[in-house]
């Protein structure tokens, strides 16, 4: 039976190899570049009939209520266990014609071998464009794995649509 923590490490390999062979992105741009030339990793463009204000207050209010938190998960399989904290770091960027969430996740696990380098508050997972294209029209751009975090990208798109104001559990992770 493959664990969460396994199968965590095996996408971590798969983003490493497929987002630049021998280093992680340290930064949102370079994150942003890497993700559409990469296998594990995908990047989602549309327009939305939506209030750029708005999308940007959401994003600005939602980030720090849904993302700044750190989430122990412990699992057990036929002969294995494994135990982790999960630290996510969101960063939101506000601008007249742009905003920007950044999210990093920083994991902590005894004897976890980390291939590349982390960036400081962790490796990138989900950065997200909001892009003023009229007074009701915004552009959404979003870099994120391919694997793994649907739920939270569901919940972003949710706020900027104006659907929803719920947060993603950050415990789940959708292998």
């Amino acid at each position: 039976m493959v664990t969460r923590a396994t199968r965590a490490l095996v996408i971590a390999l798969l983003a490493g190899a497929t987002l630049g062979c021998f280093s992680m992105p340290q930064t949102a741009e370079e994150f942003r570049t890497a993700v559409p030339g990469s296998f594990s990793a995908r990047h989602r463009s549309y327009e939305l009939d939506r209030s750029y204000a708005k999308a940007a207050e959401m994003l600005r209010r939602k980030a720090p209520e849904c993302f700044d938190v750190a989430v122990e998960v412990t699992t057990s399989g036929y002969q294995s266990s494994s135990h982790w904290i999960d630290t996510y770091k969101p960063t939101v960027i506000v601008g007249e014609e742009r905003a920007e969430l950044h999210l990093q996740q920083h994991k902590k696990q005894a004897n976890l071998i980390k291939p590349h380098k982390e960036p400081e508050g962790g490796y990138y997972m989900l950065v997200v464009d909001v892009n003023r294209l009229g007074r009701d029209k915004i552009k959404v751009d979003i870099f994120a794995p391919r694997i793994g975090y649907a739920h939270v990208i569901d919940a972003v798109d949710g706020w900027l649509r104006g659907t929803s104001s719920l947060c993603p559990d950050m415990a789940e992770h959708d292998f």
